[in-house]
């Protein structure tokens, strides 16, 4: 069956683990909103003039869902042009860029210890890999509320 790229899925094979401690989830933290802000306040003004948004992305995007409690978010730019600055002004902030881990037009970092668990991701507009996130987002936004009825 042949697929278009509009609704193509990311298949890749995982290689060794990153880490070795066993993922935990937890119930929906009423917190997590307040925290993606606080992050995309302390991110934007190094990234605002170049930056489309910061969206928060994930499970914890999700209000009433269990999740990982570790904030996602993609900061959006416009074109890959602007990606050696960004990623110094976010090297500013003590993140580490770590590439694109075989995944086009996104490109991840390993976040400063000092800050909330979360994963930032680096994401050109309209690329498949942000409209994944916002896609996966937004089902489960409708689908938690409609469906199974999760009270906030």
């Amino acid at each position: 069956m042949r697929h278009s790229s509009e609704h193509c899925v990311y298949h890749r094979r995982m290689t060794e683990p990153a880490t070795s401690s066993a993922i935990q989830v937890v119930d929906y933290g009423r917190d997590w909103p307040r925290t993606f802000l606080r992050l995309r306040h302390w991110i934007w003004p190094s990234v605002s003039d170049v930056a489309i948004a910061i969206e928060h992305v994930g499970s914890t995007a999700v209000p009433g869902m269990a999740a990982k409690p570790v904030i996602d978010m993609d900061v959006v730019i416009a074109s890959r042009t602007n990606l050696p600055s960004i990623v110094s002004r976010l090297g500013s902030l003590g993140y580490q860029h770590r590439g694109d881990l075989g995944i086009a037009d996104r490109e991840a970092f390993l976040a400063p210890r000092n800050q909330p668990a979360h994963h930032l991701y680096l994401c050109v507009e309209n690329s498949l890999a942000l409209k994944n996130h916002l896609a996966v987002r937004d089902y489960l936004r409708t689908t938690c509320r409609t469906r199974w009825l999760i009270p906030l």
